[in-house]
């Protein structure tokens, strides 16, 4: 097992103190402990998964963070996903899939593409290839936008932009 880097220690608390902190009222923090993950992977990755307040429409639903850093700490690869939970039951990646928000390269012309490359929102619940432009960059505005799905019990639409 590999030993967690100062950057991933670093960032591993900074993602749990989001979950933490009782001023966000998305995070369910008593009923799914099971669902709660965080963790380095490799030398360079984060992974974590923390379970959202159940949605009136999804369900029970979790938050998908997949992070990649550089040397520095800095993060050059990202993936955070709303997706429905497998606490219960384990379901495929576009089953699972309400929306996310990445920012993978792709290559001008490829089927990855959009105008806000590399930054990208994974729009159609299902459909995870499905991209579109976003100005979303950061996990903090994931969970701000999760916010108001989650507290207000919103359907999400995949004509919704961000």
């Amino acid at each position: 097992m590999h030993i967690p880097n100062q950057h991933q220690i670093r960032r591993l608390g900074y993602i749990a103190s989001l979950f933490e902190d009782t001023s966000s009222s998305i995070f369910e923090k008593v009923k799914y402990p099971s669902v709660v993950y965080i963790q380095p992977k490799g030398r360079n990755k984060i992974k974590a998964a923390f379970p959202l307040i159940d949605h009136v429409i999804y369900g029970e639903t979790i938050l998908s963070i997949s992070e990649k850093l550089d040397e520095s700490g800095s993060i050059i690869q990202y993936h955070y996903g709303w997706e429905e939970s497998q606490r219960v039951r384990a379901k495929g990646k576009q089953v699972r899939h309400i929306m996310a928000f990445g920012n993978e390269n792709h290559r001008p012309g490829s089927s990855g593409w959009v105008e806000t490359n590399p930054f990208h929102h994974h729009h159609v619940p299902g459909e995870p290839k499905q991209r579109k432009s976003t100005a979303v960059q950061t996990l903090e505005e994931v969970i701000q936008i999760l916010q108001t799905y989650i507290c207000t019990g919103k359907h999400y639409d995949s004509s919704h932009n961000f």
